[in-house]
């Protein structure tokens, strides 16, 4: 992997997490002020502007993205397809948001939280980090976010002081938002020219979005209309406050291990365009490993901290939230793998449809299961439902790479990992039961631990990640 690589990991992993670092940051006095009532009418609301969203998104994000990449060295090429996206971006806005603005007045109980939430939707039409990630500078994107995500967090701790001003929390959310959007505008000069508008070809771009467009559909069924079925069917927006809390966290576990694909995603798609196979399955196998490598540690120590990190983070009110936690692990695996798979072999090869077919079965599993488990089992049920399909999913993705032109060795080396994490999470069960103190301090003291034992153990083995990351401390040093 080179340098520019791992760079752009590394901006766009601090990217993501800055997306979900602001809710993270204030959850504690969110879920103090707002009680699990107030979190689920955000959570609720929230859902329903974000499904609205992907109408006007129409999967051009991850399509843009693409063709940008296969586009990328020329700029007069790249500005074409900037402009014939963009424009295209721009009009279903416009036409979702008036049907949303519509939509919300008819949904009396919530009318007043969901157009607080129609710059979650207003947004998508300027979002271009999609352009930004084709020509693969992610540098910008990490960049551009830090003021407008630490302004909001200072607006929060401003102006929402009680349960009454619900409104007032998702209003700076889904500002924020926007704004974060609007600015990356301010970002284009000597990256796109100006074309004629007769030179523009917007049909051409039809197929395309609506092949990344279904599978994202697909997808967002099982992440976020659980919580629209779980609202519906609980009539309980308490259990979507638990589930929302449950997610936050889980979101920024997942998204360290999804950043890399983002990056690989144009790398893969440019090598594909220049057909070098060979580098192609080098990547993979080098990614695959990095991925598992996040993955065990994770999944491990959620069950090992969550039961203490909830009580402390989130309050006595949300107890039920560590089950939630625990049993997420399994959804981060599942997860992974198939952004793994998805990200960099079905999507830059080409093969969207068999992407589509994964996604639309992945789909009705948890639509049926949310439809069983949801009604006896409530928020625990819905986190089950989407395990479920994430494994299907992750499942038939795996089996789909394995039988394609770019096999490579799926379990080499990635035992040492499993040992390492067995190991890790043993040593923490047993100490655990001699420390004293309860709260932050046994969060921080299990993750520093678990850490520890976690990349000593690597490192002994002549883990190839451990020793690389090791070598290049040290040449700074």
């Amino acid at each position: 992997m080179d340098k520019k690589t791992i760079k752009n990991y590394i901006y766009n992993l601090s990217y993501q997490i800055l997306l979900v670092l602001t809710p993270l940051v204030t959850a504690p006095y969110i879920s103090h002020i707002l009680h699990p009532k107030g979190v689920g009418i955000y959570s609720y609301t929230l859902t329903i502007a974000t499904a609205f969203s992907l109408f006007a998104a129409l999967g051009i994000n991850a399509y843009g993205q693409r063709e940008i990449a296969y586009k990328q060295e020329n700029i007069e090429d790249r500005s074409i397809v900037f402009w014939e996206l963009i424009i295209i971006r721009l009009i279903m806005t416009f036409f979702v948001t008036i049907i949303y603005f519509i939509f919300s007045f008819f949904y009396k109980s919530y009318t007043i939280y969901l157009l607080q939430q129609v710059f979650i939707i207003i947004s998508v039409g300027f979002d271009i980090s999609w352009f930004f990630q084709g020509i693969e500078d992610f540098r910008i994107i990490a960049i551009r976010n830090v003021f407008v995500k630490v302004a909001s967090i200072v607006l929060i701790f401003m102006f929402v002081k009680n349960q009454t001003h619900i409104g007032r929390y998702i209003l700076i959310n889904s500002f924020s938002t926007f704004f974060s959007c609007l600015i990356f505008c301010f970002c284009l000069q000597h990256k796109i020219i100006k074309i004629e508008f007769k030179k523009l070809n917007l049909k051409k771009h039809i197929k395309g979005t609506c092949e990344f467009f279904v599978p994202l559909i697909a997808t967002q069924i099982y992440s976020q209309l659980d919580k629209i079925m779980l609202g519906a069917i609980t009539n309980n927006v308490i259990e979507n406050g638990y589930y929302e809390q449950a997610r936050k966290i889980v979101n920024i576990l997942i998204l360290i291990i999804t950043s890399i694909n983002s990056v690989m995603y144009s790398r893969i798609s440019v090598l594909y365009a220049k057909n070098k196979t060979e580098e192609i399955k080098e990547m993979y196998q080098k990614t695959f490993r990095i991925i598992v490598f996040m993955l065990v540690p994770i999944v491990i120590g959620l069950w090992l901290v969550s039961d203490n990190f909830v009580l402390w983070f989130f309050g006595n009110d949300y107890i039920p939230v560590a089950l939630l936690m625990k049993l997420s692990g399994f959804l981060i695996v599942f997860m992974g793998i198939g952004n793994f798979v998805g990200m960099q072999y079905l999507s830059p090869t080409g093969k969207q449809n068999q992407m589509t077919t994964v996604y639309i079965f992945a789909a009705l599993i948890n639509c049926m299961l949310n439809c069983i488990l949801i009604n006896k089992y409530q928020s625990v049920g819905a986190i089950i439902a989407s395990i479920i399909a994430e494994a299907f999913s992750g499942i038939v993705q795996i089996v789909l790479l394995q039988k394609s032109n770019y096999k490579f060795k799926l379990y080499d080396g990635i035992w040492k990992y499993f040992v390492a994490g067995a190991i890790m999470g043993v040593v923490l069960l047993y100490i655990q039961k001699f420390l004293l103190f309860k709260g932050i301090a046994l969060t921080f003291m299990q993750i520093f631990i678990g850490a520890l034992i976690y990349v000593v153990f690597l490192f002994l083995e002549k883990e190839e990640n451990i020793v690389l990351i090791i070598n290049r401390i040290r040449k700074k040093i």
